[in-house]
């Protein structure tokens, strides 16, 4: 057998390892040369799904194509918006390090901290090491049942080694990892990947006893709520906020504070200045009205805001009144 001796010149990128032993062999050369494509201009400012189509001689739908079956493989996440996208190339192996990124003019390529990096490299089991862990510890013996009673199923190898992780690795107690599946299956959730993410998550903020999880659970509750009449005001039914909208609504609900009437005001504004709903144009809506009312004045203290306090009685601020001014004079040229 002849050997292969490979040399390295000139400029490189890296390529996932996991992506060429699991996803490469797989893939058509179509989706292969859009993902390594867009891994080459990860730090590149100018790039836009015309610029891919044109410099693969693809079409635009191929292109789109190839970005929707890397997102249903969880290779990469693609939000496809109305005026622009984005693209987040997801940790094939979430415990290697941080998610790759780039920020360009149409297609956006975020990064999250990858904060699961600070807990080790993730353990590889052996069922037969899960089988006699089972055989010797009652407690972990039942926790796969409950497990398998949350999630409606009996687990497959690679299931048993997640959950068994969640005890291992991460270090939590059982009446914890039973109190993370309730919750998780609770509101529809039962893929095990993202039940996985939501158990780093705990490890890594201490949340490690009965208490701890009851305090966050309220929380997301709290939170879940608020978010639901947010999208009752836009309007949104029938799906999941995607992940940029829920960046969106997350600041408005845990950073802005806002009431459920000022929210109704932006939106109404926005979609009269816009003709539709648009998250930035929203968020700058709403920017200006808490601005506006951060301003010192008289007799107006003592009055509470977020989800849980609505009074329904804001009226329209100085900017508001500026912004359906012009919309009103825009609206008269036109029928003039």
């Amino acid at each position: 057998m002849k050997s292969l001796f490979i040399k390295k010149k000139g400029a490189s990128f890296s390529v996932p390892t996991v992506f060429v032993d699991r996803y490469m062999a797989s893939a058509d050369e179509k989706a292969l040369k859009v993902y390594l494509y867009l891994l080459r201009h990860l730090n590149d400012g100018d790039i836009s799904i015309d610029s891919v189509s044109n410099a693969l001689d693809i079409s635009l739908k191929e292109v789109e194509a190839s970005l929707n079956y890397w997102d249903e493989r969880k290779v990469i996440n693609f939000i496809n918006g109305d005026d622009d996208c984005s693209i987040e190339f997801l940790t094939l192996n979430a415990y290697d390090g941080p998610k790759m990124s780039v920020a360009t003019n149409e297609i956006e390529i975020k990064e999250e901290s990858e904060k699961a990096a600070d807990l080790g490299e993730h353990p590889k089991y052996l069922v037969k090491e899960i089988n006699a862990t089972m055989d010797a510890n009652k407690d972990v013996r039942d926790m796969f049942l409950i497990a398998e009673q949350l999630l409606g199923k009996p687990l497959n190898h690679n299931e048993m080694k997640i959950v068994f992780s969640f005890h291992d690795w991460l270090k939590l107690p059982i009446s914890v990892i039973v109190m993370l599946l309730e919750h998780c299956t609770s509101v529809k959730k039962f893929d095990l990947r993202y039940i996985e993410k939501v158990a780093i998550t705990w490890a890594e903020n201490g949340i490690d006893n009965f208490e701890k999880a009851s305090i966050y659970i309220k929380g997301q509750a709290k939170y879940s709520r608020a978010e639901k009449k947010v999208k009752r005001i836009l309007q949104i039914s029938g799906r999941d906020l995607t992940e940029l909208e829920t960046k969106f609504v997350k600041s408005w609900i845990e950073e802005y504070k806002v009431s459920e009437s000022v929210v109704k005001q932006a939106y109404e504004i926005t979609v009269m200045n816009t003709g539709k709903m648009n998250f930035k144009y929203m968020d700058a809506v709403l920017k200006n009205i808490i601005n506006e009312k951060e301003a010192p004045k008289k007799d107006s203290a003592k009055k509470k805001t977020g989800f849980n306090n609505f009074s329904g009685e804001d009226n329209l601020n100085d900017f508001e009144k500026k912004m359906l001014e012009r919309r009103m004079n825009t609206e008269s040229k036109q029928e003039g």
